[in-house]
């Protein structure tokens, strides 16, 4: 059910939906492609050569959004493959030494908006790092 709620645009109502898959004990255990049920891994296959090792994988987290939704600016420790199934999506990238003037804390940062320049009067440092987004 979650799966067609998060495909169908609705015109007339926006619907945030927003799924992060987490391990069984979301503090001890990270997430795995296996974990997520027959029909999603053998649905998602990266291509060969692309693939890394087994042994080389430490986590395999899987998200998914419905249209409209924004997620906050992050960093993201390990690789990272993004790939997206359907309609369009915006990013913005900004170099890893930018995580001070983001004001990145742990994995998040509080800048906002994503995608015109952010509240440099809440968020002074983060004027440094803009022009390199």
């Amino acid at each position: 059910e979650m799966l067609d709620r998060i495909c169908t645009k609705h015109p007339n109502k926006q619907e945030y939906i927003y799924y992060r898959a987490l391990g069984a004990n979301a503090r001890k255990n990270v997430a795995q492609l296996s974990d997520f049920g027959q029909e999603i891994e053998s649905a998602f296959r990266l291509p060969e050569a692309l693939r890394p090792s087994d042994d080389l994988v430490y986590s395999t987290v899987l998200r998914m959004g419905s249209h409209y939704t924004q997620l906050w600016m992050h960093y993201d420790v390990p690789d990272n493959f993004l790939c997206q199934v359907r309609g369009r999506k915006r990013m913005l990238l900004m170099p890893p030494q930018d995580v001070t003037d983001m004001y990145v804390t742990d994995s998040s940062s509080p800048v906002t908006p994503l995608f015109s320049p952010p509240d440099f009067l809440a968020s002074p440092r983060a004027r440094v790092a803009w022009p390199r987004a």
